[in-house]
């Protein structure tokens, strides 16, 4: 059996004012699906965060039935469960008629795993749903546990999971898992935390009996400990945090062919995904970084403008005027241009490399905290009233 393992789609992302729907398009439509035929793929797991927000925007409603729909023509099935990005009554919607269509929705834990079975020459592979939740919910279920934590809300639904050892199992969850103490590596687009300074974290071990583990909420694609223990990342590049190297090539994104033999045979292919547009940090003066574009053209009359997402520091000493409208005509999906004046670029660009790795909370947590009490930390409303006006004045995406 064959599934392919997604994660982080955040489809309706906008990014620096340019929406990412068309690029999430040609990823599902042009790179996915051609994988299922080729590979003969037999269900496609999205851990979460299928939209960018819980009110998702139509283009992007409408990309994922168009994706749903070609998956279900071909008897794929898609087994999907809701992140922290997704509103679980939305992403729900009609999720008893969608069944028969192949399409299996589970955006809410009761405190139960919900599981879907699907069988080959080597018997069933049982797939189990953990969507996105807070303690809170299932310290509400199980009011007669002390359930302090999300690890402990978590112990707490698998301790009544019938699991069978005996067969294949595979755990679909969105959630901030860690292997011996170790974090996995963020990729400095996502929103990790719920509550403002704290990452709330599941060990791997949890997982044990599963075969398998399909994760989301990490945008970078990795291993978790073992390598059937998994996070999707995200297919594309949401933030300048996922550009590795401010002047190089960025890590590649991947996704993940799980092939499943008999009990113990389990082996994980890593595709890569070459994107609609790549994203790349040029950190020179603005004649050189406007000269890299202007080559090719020169080079290739018949060429057009590079369409790639750039984000442009400027070593000028000087502020150039127009700077931003003149470095659209020669890349035109210029995103965002700063000045790291000569002398400074160095301490500039480290400074950024640095900060494109700590969230906005985190960020935002250390401030809050040197100016008050440094046990105090912002409330939930404060922070999502603070979070908002960011978005709007666009210091984050």
């Amino acid at each position: 059996m064959k599934f392919l393992h997604l994660a982080d789609l955040h489809l309706g992302k906008e990014v620096r004012e340019i929406r990412m729907t068309d690029d999430q398009r040609d990823f599902l439509m042009n790179t996915v699906l051609p994988v299922v035929d080729e590979r003969k793929v037999d269900a496609v797991v999205i851990a979460g965060d299928v939209y960018d927000q819980s009110v998702p925007e139509e283009n992007a409603v409408t990309l994922f039935s168009d994706f749903l729909a070609a998956l279900a023509e071909r008897g794929v099935e898609t087994l999907i469960i809701n992140g922290n990005h997704d509103s679980a009554k939305r992403l729900a919607f009609a999720q008893s008629l969608l069944a028969f269509a192949h399409v299996h929705i589970v955006s809410r834990c009761t405190g139960a795993l919900e599981s879907f079975t699907m069988n080959d020459e080597h018997g069933p592979v049982n797939f189990y749903f953990l969507p996105f939740f807070h303690r809170v919910d299932i310290a509400s279920i199980y009011k007669e546990e002390k359930i302090a934590t999300i690890e402990d809300a978590v112990a707490a639904v698998l301790a009544r999971a019938p699991i069978n050892t005996a067969e294949r199992n595979v755990i679909i969850a969105h959630l901030f898992v860690t292997a011996g103490g170790v974090e996995p590596e963020k990729a400095g687009s996502e929103r990790i935390s719920e509550s403002l300074g704290t990452i709330e974290r599941v060990p791997s071990s949890l997982f044990d009996d599963f075969d398998y583990v399909a994760l989301g909420h990490i945008h970078r694609a990795q291993k978790v400990g073992r390598e059937t223990c998994r996070y999707a990342g995200s297919p594309l590049r949401y933030s300048l945090g996922e550009v590795e190297a401010l002047d190089g090539v960025p890590y590649a994104k991947t996704m993940a062919l799980v092939t499943m033999g008999a009990k113990g045979d389990i082996s994980v292919e890593k595709i890569p995904i070459k994107p609609t547009h790549e994203m790349i940090h040029y950190t020179d003066t603005f004649d050189n970084i406007i000269a890299r574009g202007q080559k090719i053209i020169d080079d290739d009359p018949a060429s057009e403008p590079s369409k790639d997402y750039i984000y442009a520091t400027l070593t000028d000493k000087d502020t150039v005027i127009n700077a931003m409208s003149r470095l659209r005509r020669v890349y035109p999906n210029a995103m965002s241009l700063r000045y790291a004046p000569r002398g400074r670029a160095k301490e500039t660009a480290t400074s950024l490399s640095v900060e494109a790795k700590r969230t906005f909370e985190e960020i935002i947590d250390d401030f809050y905290r040197e100016k008050h009490d440094k046990d105090d930390k912002m409330s939930d409303e404060e922070f999502k009233i603070l979070y908002d006006a960011a978005r709007e004045a666009g210091i984050i995406e």
